[in-house]
Order: structure tokens, then sequence, then C-alpha cells
């Protein structure tokens, strides 16, 4: 075969037909491991593990509802403490009178707890348990209620160290006024009571005791205590006007009532 044409059979077979490929490796198939770590006894009971693949701790259904259960019981504890906290923030008063005679009870639920700002030791202090508006209407004669209107004239700050501080000692007069249903009667008489100087927007005060008798009185009152001991506590705010119109029905109705 001329030169030549080994010439072109070695170029065809260099560049035309490619080398054979390498015949690839078998590949090896390993198994699979899970990535997750196993449960202990007491998660797998409680239906959780103890951590995910981030690292963080994964918690059950069964978990997240006894946690809110737990808040919710907080938050209602601490909304009642709130509430109960809030009660005491209101003027009102907790006052019972009990007849020495009997042991009867009266407790009025007072809603109105007004004063009047005379000096810097004296005031005039009103609890009632009837609707303010009735009490501060000249015209009504409160002939349909039953109900209470309890004075207090504090002429004495209690001062330690100055002043006797004791259950047997003087520094207030009282009158308690009972409405029945037409019927009207007056106990009055006198007391001591721990009460903070006047002149604040809300003075609070605790009466240690109050010795009180029946001492005026219309024909169809039934009295239903006789001598009676007054104790508890109350806090009124200082409103004049209210404590004004308060202590003039009082002194009207005492006018119309006969002495005893």
């Amino acid at each position: 075969m001329p030169l030549e044409q080994w010439t072109n059979v070695l170029y065809a077979i260099t560049y035309v037909c490619p080398p054979p490929r390498p015949t690839p490796a078998p590949r090896i198939h390993y198994p699979l491991v899970s990535m997750t770590p196993p449960r202990c006894s007491l998660t797998a009971r409680l239906g959780c593990s103890t951590q995910n693949l981030s690292g963080r701790p994964r918690i059950s259904a069964a978990s997240r509802l006894v946690g809110g259960a737990i808040i919710a019981a907080a938050v209602v504890v601490v909304s009642a403490a709130m509430s109960g906290c809030s009660s005491w923030k209101r003027s009102g008063a907790e006052l019972e009178a009990k007849s020495e005679a009997t042991g009867r009870v009266l407790k009025p639920n007072f809603q109105t707890a007004v004063y009047r700002y005379i000096d810097p030791s004296t005031a005039d202090i009103f609890l009632s348990d009837l609707p303010l508006d009735r009490l501060m209407d000249p015209k009504d004669e409160l002939t349909d209620v039953s109900g209470n209107i309890v004075h207090f004239y504090m002429f004495i700050v209690p001062q330690a160290g100055k002043t006797p501080i004791d259950a047997t000692a003087c520094n207030i007069t009282a009158r308690h006024a009972v409405y029945s249903q037409g019927a009207m009667g007056i106990y009055a008489g006198a007391g001591f009571a721990d009460i903070d100087a006047p002149g604040k927007a809300r003075i609070s005060g605790d009466l240690l005791g109050a010795t009180l008798r029946l001492a005026e009185a219309g024909p169809a009152f039934n009295d239903p205590l006789g001598p009676s001991r007054m104790v508890g506590s109350f806090k009124a705010d200082l409103d004049e006007e209210a404590a004004l119109a308060i202590g003039d029905r009082l002194a009207k109705l005492a006018a119309k009532l006969p002495d005893l």
C-alpha cells in the first residue's frame, strides 16, 4: 500500500473513531442510618421526644394543652386578685349595729359615703344605702323605701401621744336614721373612731365602737334594736354638696319626729 494511503488510515483511526470508554466501577449501596435519637421510656409515655434535628425541645399536643390550662388558671387567679384589690379603692362602709339586749344585727349595704370638711379637726361624715339622687332631692320624702342614713360628727382627730386612742374614748357623735316604708326612727349616741384628718379627697376610718339608743321615732316605727353598739369601717369622698343635702334631710326628719 502506498505511503499516502497508510497516512489516511492512521488519520481515520485516530480522529474519527474515538477510543473505547473505560468500564465504570460498580456502585456500593450503603444502608441508611436514622438521624432521630431514640426516645427514653419517660418521654415515650408522655408522647414527646427529647429533641428534634434542630436541637430544640419538641413538645407534643398533650403537653401544650396542659401548659395552656395552667396559664389560663393563673390568669383567672391574678384577675380575681386584682378585682379584689380594686374593691378596696371605692368609697363605702362596712358597719353593723348590734342589739345589746337581743343580739340582733342590722348591717346595711352602704353605697354612698361622703363627707364635708369643716376645719383641720372637724368633719361631717354621711353614709347611706339609699340612692344618692333621691337623698339629694329635697322634695322626695322617702316614704316608700327601707334604708339607712348614718351621720358621724368628728370633733377631734386622734393623734398618738396627744389624744386617747381607745374604744372607751369619744371623738364623734353618731346618728342613725332608719326608714321603713314610711315609718322612721333616729338612734343617737357617741363613740370613738380612728379617722384620717379631713381635707383629703377621701378619708377612711375605723369605728371602734359607738353606743346608740332610739332618740326620736314616729308612731308607726317599731324599734328593732333597742340599745345597740355600732362598729366597722368606712371610706368617704369629699363632697360638700352631697353632704350638705343629706345633713339638711336629717335635720328636717329630726324636727318632725317626736323625742322619746
